[in-house]
């Protein structure tokens, strides 16, 4: 009949058809490794609070490599600084991995560029801490290697829930286009409305 869609049986109307298990499993998967990287995030910027609070941002004088080396003796403030530039040497790999996983497998655009983003965030990140040893701990770059860290945390966030399930559900095609079978059933937000008598 025109007009009418055919629904398949135990299908409802305007439901979009569920994804394949593969496709279930690497969205999962991404979203978990989103998460991991927030934890890493905050992890990273703990590490760099306690450099700073040791003062032992200069107990490494070079960058980036540690006295030459890739690993240093773990002795005194060299544990907490070069401690430091490991984790966020794991938090740029991270992100980059993410960046990548993200622009292969997601279909929206502007999460693709918030990865992006992210991914040069991080770069800057590390290019203004190997400054902030360079140059002997100047207060503007200082400044803006801590601002940086909780604008990429502010990033990397949004990225994670960007991918969640509650997001994607939200921003799912049957929803933009007022067909999501939730809506039939779920109690309308809106108050209704009172009429005078």
């Amino acid at each position: 009949m025109s007009g009418i869609e055919a629904i398949a049986p135990g299908e409802l109307p305007g439901a979009m058809a569920s994804p394949g298990p593969d496709t279930a499993a690497v969205s999962t998967a991404r979203r978990r490794f989103g998460v991991l990287l927030v934890a890493a995030t905050l992890f990273l910027i703990f590490a760099g609070a306690e450099v700073k609070s040791r003062q032992a941002g200069l107990s490494v004088p070079d960058w980036p490599l540690s006295y030459g080396m890739v690993w240093p003796p773990m002795v005194g403030n060299v544990f907490y600084e070069h401690g430091h530039r490991t984790v966020a040497a794991a938090v740029g790999l991270l992100t980059l991995i993410l960046a990548v996983w993200t622009a292969r497998a997601e279909a929206r655009g502007w999460v693709r560029r918030l990865a992006w983003i992210a991914l040069a965030a991080v770069v800057a990140q590390g290019l203004l801490g190997g400054l902030t040893v360079l140059f002997l701990l100047p207060t503007p770059i200082s400044m803006g290697h801590a601002l940086l860290a909780q604008t990429f945390l502010c990033l990397v966030c949004w990225l994670a829930c960007a991918t969640s399930r509650d997001r994607r559900r939200r921003s799912s095609p049957a929803r933009m286009r007022g067909r999501d079978p939730a809506s039939s059933t779920s109690p309308s937000c809106t108050p209704p409305s009172r009429t005078r008598s």
